[in-house]
């Protein structure tokens, strides 16, 4: 039976400073899910086309809870990472991370799109006009 594969806009993760961030998706595929630390700035960034936030100047590890290993495996340990997971915590650190390189102006794509200091987003030569 005939398909078709239509393209779709990123969604969009957050607005800072008038600067649109998008997810990116795994294979170019909604479906699967965005990817936990890639993001783009502009709707059509493809898988391996955005920026990593752990690549970031500003990247600084989360804090999270004791590793579930020999004494750490405890009750209190497990509903800690509970709590870690159910809060989001990984995705609120990214976002604050990328908030704040937007901010400094430190966010770029390979492609050469990036921030200025403080917004907005300043295309590359070939995505003049995009974004």
């Amino acid at each position: 039976m005939p398909y078709t594969s239509a393209f779709v806009a990123a969604e969009v993760a957050f607005v800072h400073a008038g600067v649109k961030v998008y997810h990116v998706y795994r294979d170019d595929d909604m479906e699967q899910g965005p990817r936990p630390w890639d993001f783009g700035l502009r709707e059509e960034t493809g898988d391996g086309e955005g920026f990593d936030v752990r690549e970031l100047a500003n990247w600084s590890e989360p804090a999270h809870p004791p590793y579930l290993l020999g004494d750490d495996d405890t009750p209190e340990n497990r509903h800690a990472w509970e709590r870690y997971h159910t809060q989001c915590v990984e995705a609120r650190h990214a976002e604050r991370i990328i908030r704040e390189a937007v901010d400094a102006g430190t966010v770029a794509e390979p492609c050469g799109c990036r921030v200025a200091p403080g917004g907005p987003m300043v295309p590359c030569e070939d995505h003049h006009g995009e974004g």
